[in-house]
């Protein structure tokens, strides 16, 4: 099974992204479905059925607080000369790097490996498909790249399977951790 740790974002948080998805729509992008728009925490790969039980058990285990996030600012991976992933970020991430942290902390005294690359705290918009239309991609990156889509309130963990196909990824929630007020 495909896994990863991530949280919600808010339903007015995520009416924004999906407004301004809308001016990517000429492009070469494969656009993230609504319903799959999330800040990733971390992402495990291929897990063993068998560890998913023990997965939970991690998750549940961690006692954070529930916070607010301001979610700004459009970049892309790797940089924005090679644009491969266009994202949203956020202002201030030091608490979710803290939870990130955490999560990858508990996965690891589980015997998943631990993540090695920095954390970098975003929504995932859409991937493009090729190269065509950079120069519209990079207007629309330094367009949008202090724009404010608000604030949005983490409150949970959740452990989501990921179901590749020829139509994109169908994400399913296995497992949610409420953080607490």
């Amino acid at each position: 099974m495909r896994l990863f740790v991530g949280t919600d974002i808010s339903p007015e948080i995520k009416e924004k992204i999906i407004s301004i998805q809308k001016q990517l729509s000429d492009l070469d992008i494969k656009l993230v479905e609504p319903e799959n728009l999330h800040f990733c925490l971390r992402f495990l790969g291929k897990v063993d059925d068998d560890k998913v039980e023990e997965i939970k058990t991690a998750l549940n285990n961690i006692s954070f607080q529930r916070f607010n996030l301001e979610v700004n600012g459009v970049g892309a991976f790797p940089n924005e000369d090679y644009v491969k992933v266009l994202w949203i970020g956020v202002s201030d991430d030091i608490l979710i790097k803290k939870l990130a942290e955490l999560v990858n902390n508990a996965l690891t005294e589980i015997g998943i490996d631990k993540e090695e690359r920095p954390f970098r705290a975003h929504i995932t918009l859409g991937r493009t498909k090729s190269s065509k239309g950079k120069d519209k991609i990079q207007s629309f990156i330094n367009k949008n790249k202090d724009k404010s889509f608000g604030v949005t309130s983490v409150n949970n963990i959740v452990l989501i399977s990921s179901n590749l196909t020829p139509n994109g990824p169908i994400y399913e929630e296995i497992h949610k951790v409420e953080l607490h007020g």
